[in-house]
């Protein structure tokens, strides 16, 4: 059994110099890396500061000492870490860049460097933070295990101490998930596999899920009660099992239900950590960038604005125009939320207001009606009344005109918001070639506040990095932004080639078919006919070509393609000749062609088989007017 205890001085930062060796300061590494400071160290090894000396870029070098390098385990869990770390790609996650080994027999591993401070030492300094605040880290570790999920990969050991936060000069926090040497990849035997087999227990007793600490091979549903158990300390100031043996931590977490969260937790927050800290993984939350998406539901302004502190020489405090620009951005997310109101409950509830103030004014009168008059005038109800009788006895007016006013601020606000691009164009313009910094300046960015056009930039550069799954997702996130964008040349061309690619194949055809609309069917349809013999794509094309949903929302000129294709009989193809003349294209062309051949049927093949359509010049003129007629390209 191998775990790690959850303590204060187990989660001081690495980047926390303490006295350790340094004699690899001032030394070039792989005869590249130089060499420039100590972050920090520890028995296994330690972390530097270096920089590319071709790049000029920093980087962060960790090392395994020698002796632990000559220890087998040690040094297979250090190159799986590599092995890991080097197939996540995603701004919230510490990327891996190179490996290799010393001449003293030391091994190393080039890591993203990250200046910042780790979430388990922002918990020992503030103990609790505000539901906003929390939600918006939780989320953004949640797209970093999706960013690990999708490739197949398991954290394993998530915890504060693996999770890096970085004050942007905006104000915000960016989270930086680290530390994959505890990683399993699905279905894949890796460096070091054999040491997480069934009965072993690995990790950080107070983050594990009860399948782990049963010794269980786990899956991605391990990382997401990880997560539960860091946004329950996130919101409470302490763990849900304490207990001062490891034994005993990891029992409660087997057999114990979580102690209820502290009674300020907003009730929705609290039932969706209980969710996910659920005993039994079937019944948790098992898609990791649902969670992200539900946690930023769960509180749409932390979404967005700043969740940080204030710095003292930060925009908030400047009283001039940085401050404004917060303003203006508060203003757009305003706008979005009024995109959200429940228009008809609005009314019911307005009515009712209107009926009760009504209501109670009319009583008013009647109570004071006899009042004593004070010497220095009227009483205040009376007055009050006969003004608002007029609101009483025209509610409907009144609600209308409250109605209409809200409207009217909610399309200013909704007009704010679309004409604006909180992304300067450059950026999006970088991420749609497929530049990583300007892709991961978007992506760190809710998908709300994005904007379309940005929206639009990061799913065209992800296609193009032939990160397909990342593309897919980013499609989704710019069609909830807008929905008119399923119509997007770029777009299109983005799922069109997702389509070709094993891992995201499914997902690509699922978005065409559900989201994309007329579009969408159009590119089915390219997908399936594409290929002269079946392929899982053009099988599961053709799957959702028969479903009534698609074929309803198809185009005319789609329908008819598909008509023509699946009518046997002459009379039934006659009939389709002068649709396919007005709304044909030329994706019927081969198939009317065909039906010029007068042979094929009866005795040897000699006969006719669509007499009927000799009959006129129909058939020839569908065929004319249908080749005049381009079909969508993707």
């Amino acid at each position: 059994m191998t775990f790690e205890r959850s303590s204060p001085e187990h989660h001081r930062r690495s980047d926390t110099a303490r006295p350790g060796p340094s004699s690899l300061i001032g030394q070039t590494l792989g005869g590249r890396y130089r060499v420039t400071a100590l972050l920090g160290s520890g028995g296994m090894g330690a972390v530097y500061q270096a920089e590319h000396t071709a790049l000029k870029k920093t980087v962060a070098v960790k090392v395994l000492n020698q002796e632990m390098a000559s220890h087998r385990e040690a040094a297979l869990r250090f190159e799986r870490e590599a092995m890991v770390s080097a197939r996540i790609v995603h701004p919230n996650v510490v990327s891996a860049t190179d490996s290799g080994r010393l001449p003293d027999g030391s091994l190393y591993l080039v890591l993203e460097y990250v200046a910042g401070r780790s979430l388990r030492e922002l918990i020992d300094a503030e103990r609790r933070l505000p539901p906003p605040r929390a939600l918006a880290i939780g989320a953004q570790i949640a797209d970093a295990l999706a960013a690990a999920h999708r490739a197949d990969i398991v954290h394993r050991d998530l915890k504060p101490s693996n999770v890096m936060l970085l004050r942007e000069e905006n104000n915000t926090e960016t989270v930086k998930v680290l530390d994959f040497g505890l990683a399993r990849i699905a279905g894949q035997s890796v460096p070091g596999e054999a040491l997480t087999r069934t009965g072993s227990v690995f990790g950080t007793p107070e983050y594990m899920s009860p399948e782990q600490a049963r010794g269980e091979i786990v899956d991605h549903r391990a990382d997401l009660y990880a997560l539960g158990v860091i946004l329950y300390e996130l919101v409470s100031g302490r763990q849900p099992f304490i207990a001062p043996e490891l034994v005993a931590v990891l029992i409660k977490h087997i057999q114990e239900a979580p102690p209820p969260l502290p009674a300020d937790v907003p009730a929705p927050l609290a039932s969706y950590i209980m969710a996910l800290l659920d005993k039994d993984p079937k019944n948790r939350p098992d898609d990791a960038r649902q969670v992200a998406k539900n946690l930023r539901r769960l509180s749409p302004a932390a979404a967005s604005l700043s969740t940080a502190p204030p710095r003292p020489d930060s925009a908030a405090l400047d009283g001039g125009g940085a401050a404004r620009k917060g303003a203006v951005k508060t203003l757009l997310e305003l706008g979005w939320a009024i995109k959200r109101i429940e228009w008809r409950e609005l009314a019911r509830e307005s009515r009712g207001w209107f009926d009760r103030l009504g209501g109670s004014l009319s009583h008013a009168r009647s109570d004071d009606a006899d009042a004593p008059v004070d010497a220095s005038g009227p009483t205040l109800a009376p007055r009050a009344a006969g003004r608002f009788a007029w609101l009483r006895q025209h509610r409907r007016m009144a609600l209308a005109a409250l109605i209409g006013f809200i409207v009217t601020i909610a399309l200013g606000l909704g007009f704010g918001m679309w004409s604006r691009e909180p992304v300067p164009a450059a950026v999006s313009a970088r991420a749609s070639k497929g530049e990583p910094a300007a892709l991961g300046q978007i992506a760190a960015l809710p998908p709300p506040d994005r904007g379309t056009k940005a929206a639009v930039a990061l799913a065209t550069g992800y296609f193009s990095s032939g990160k397909h799954l990342e593309g897919i997702e980013a499609v989704e996130d710019a069609l909830d932004l807008d929905a008119s964008l399923s119509s997007k040349p770029e777009l299109l061309r983005g799922v069109r080639l997702a389509a070709e690619a094993p891992t995201a194949r499914v997902r690509a055809i699922e978005l065409a078919a559900k989201r994309l609309g007329p579009a969408g069917a159009d590119l089915l349809f390219d997908i399936w006919v594409s290929t002269p013999g079946k392929t899982p794509a053009t099988r599961a094309a053709r799957e959702w070509l028969d479903s009534e949903s698609v074929r309803k929302g198809a185009s005319p000129a789609l329908q008819l393609a598909l008509e023509v294709r699946e009518t046997k009989t002459c009379n039934g193809l006659a009939e389709l000749m002068p649709r396919m003349t007005k709304e044909g294209d030329d994706r019927s062309l081969k198939t009317l062609e065909r039906l010029r051949t007068n042979s094929g049927c009866g005795f040897l093949g000699f006969e006719d088989c669509y007499p009927c359509l000799r009959q006129g010049t129909a058939l020839d003129d569908a065929i004319a007017a249908v080749a005049t007629r381009a079909a969508p390209k993707f």
